[in-house]
């Protein structure tokens, strides 16, 4: 080979070399995921001077949508430290910095919280705060981008938030502050008694499968037999699905609230590894401050299991999303579990569906009558 074919062939591999590094750079860096560790540049501010450390990366949930940024949320500390720009966005506030003081001023219509690099108090309404477990306000660049990192959990429940942490997936999740209104009561005069229906799951999201049968079929054929009783009735009811189509979590909760609704009722099947349990339970939200949401999970429950005859697990409370993020009183009716033989068949037949949906609608009456909105 003469000389110039070798200098070339020394430049196209080279070339490919240099190619492979990078993919297999990019490709380690594309995989980085909640749990995992990377290396970040922290700010020092007494010296001026960019130090690496090393961090473990976290999820970021805004209540079931995950949140990406080119800098991830990281735990310093044991605190989530997350970039300010992804809190102000999730909770709609406004941020400034202040290049000269290194200073983030996060502004909402009540509150104004002000974090400053390098110090581990904050100023709260005019009112000096000390951060959580001594941790300061970061300034970390990762992969070339420089974010201004601040505690996830102080800044959010300042600003009325609920936080959950899970420190098994390393993930974090941000619930926004729901207002507590009796609004509903009073939506009954202008726009009438309205209720929604969701059937849960659907499209790409089949819920619970067990004994050749998908839970989102079930769902919504119990649905639409509540919705026609509702309708005899008088009552004006809103879907939230009419046929095999995903919907998000907090959308089915938004479509009570926009639409003026009266009650949310959302109806599931139960699914368990022991396949020999059996019978209804519906649930009303965990944190919920009012009787209503209880007293409609009660109503809806004593009168399912009398139309039906099943098995009594009673009344419960959970952290369900379309619970949490509804406004109006809401319940969720887990109808039967569908990874039992029996149950299943049950849950399949026209006749047994005609049961339950008679029982959730005598429940939804009952409820309104209590509370005077017929």
């Amino acid at each position: 080979m003469n000389p110039i074919a070798k200098k070339n062939l020394r430049k196209t591999l080279l070339c490919l070399i240099l190619m492979i590094t990078f993919l297999l750079s990019s490709t380690l860096t594309a995989f980085a995921a909640a749990g995992d560790t990377i290396s970040v540049k922290r700010y020092n501010r007494d010296t001026g001077k960019n130090e690496s450390i090393t961090v473990t990366e976290v999820d970021i949930y805004n209540n079931d949508t995950k949140i990406n940024s080119d800098v991830p949320a990281v735990l310093i500390q044991n605190r989530t430290m997350v970039p300010v720009k992804v809190i102000t966005d999730i909770l709609d506030a406004k941020v400034s910095w202040n290049n000269t003081k290194k200073q983030a001023t996060i502004v909402t219509d009540s509150d104004t919280i002000v974090l400053t690099i390098g110090r581990s108090t904050a100023t709260v309404n005019g009112s000096s705060v000390s951060l959580p477990s001594g941790i300061s306000t970061e300034l970390l660049t990762y992969q070339g981008a420089g974010r201004t990192m601040i505690p996830f959990r102080f800044v959010s429940e300042q600003m009325g938030a609920e936080i959950v942490w899970n420190n098994t997936s390393k993930r974090v999740t941000v619930n926004p502050k729901v207002s507590s209104t009796d609004d509903w009561q009073d939506w009954t005069e202008t726009y009438g008694i309205q209720v929604v229906i969701d059937a849960g799951h659907g499209g790409s999201d089949p819920g619970a499968v067990a004994n050749d049968k998908q839970e989102k079929d079930i769902n919504l054929e119990v649905a639409e037999r509540v919705s026609q009783k509702l309708t005899k009735k008088g009552i004006t009811v809103i879907m939230t699905r009419t046929e095999d189509e995903y919907i998000e979590l907090v959308e089915r909760a938004e479509i009570g609230t926009e639409s003026k609704a009266t009650i949310f009722v959302s109806l599931h099947c139960n699914s368990a590894t022991t396949t020999s349990v059996t019978g209804i339970e519906t649930y009303y939200y965990i944190d919920s401050t009012n009787a209503y949401d209880k007293d409609l999970a009660t109503y809806i429950q004593e009168a399912v299991i009398e139309a039906t005859g099943a098995k009594d697990r009673g009344v419960k409370s959970a952290n369900f999303s379309v619970l949490r993020n509804s406004k109006i009183p809401a319940a969720l009716v887990e109808m039967g579990f569908i990874s039992n033989v029996n149950e299943s068949d049950l849950l399949s037949s026209s006749s047994y569906q005609n049961k339950i949906a008679t029982g959730v609608t005598n429940g939804i009456i009952d409820f309104l009558d209590a509370y005077d909105l017929r």
